[in-house]
């Protein structure tokens, strides 16, 4: 995947500098169990740190990615994973409960659960009720949204894009 990466720079009398680069993001190659395991537990570990840091955006880019990586392992224990996937959805409800409301926000944590529901089969009944409790938080949140706000059918699109992937599960 090819990501621009944008650099802004701000001194302490306002002068202003950027810079970007394109970089190609690749998910890391794993040979065994204990690779994705530790990857995954190192990840998991980072999120609370994170949070309590009030870092919930990046909270959720670490779910995000870590639930694309188990989503492309093709080993593993499924009962590990299931209650990684539990683990992954607790983390963004928790993320979630400190965000801003805004339409961005209702469609990128929407987007994130679908990453983590991506293998039905490793999805049990602790990352379901979680994520059942996080759509009807989203569902609040964009209720008190108006378009100047941000909200759109984009954010209506991936809460019911969400909700298919929950049922599936």
């Amino acid at each position: 995947n090819l990501v621009t990466v944008y650099l802004l720079v701000r001194d302490a009398y306002g002068a202003v500098s950027t810079a970007s680069a394109n970089i190609t993001v690749e998910i890391p190659l794993l040979e065994d169990d204990s690779q994705l395991n530790e990857l995954v537990d190192g990840l998991l570990g980072s999120t609370n740190d994170m949070l309590k840091n009030g870092d919930a955006e990046g909270v959720a880019l670490a779910v995000k990615g870590t639930s694309a990586v188990l989503n492309s392992a093709q080993f593993g224990s499924t009962s590990k994973a299931k209650a990684d996937r539990a683990k992954l959805s607790n983390s963004l409800g928790d993320a979630l409960d400190v965000m801003a409301p805004s339409g961005a926000v209702v469609s990128w944590i929407a987007e994130t659960l679908c990453v983590v529901l991506g293998v039905p089969e490793e999805t049990g009944g602790d990352t379901v009720n979680a994520s059942f409790g996080i759509f009807g938080s989203l569902l609040n949140m964009s209720s008190g949204l108006s378009v100047k706000e941000g909200l759109s059918t984009y954010s209506g699109a991936s809460i019911t894009m969400g909700l298919s992937s929950l049922m599936g599960a």
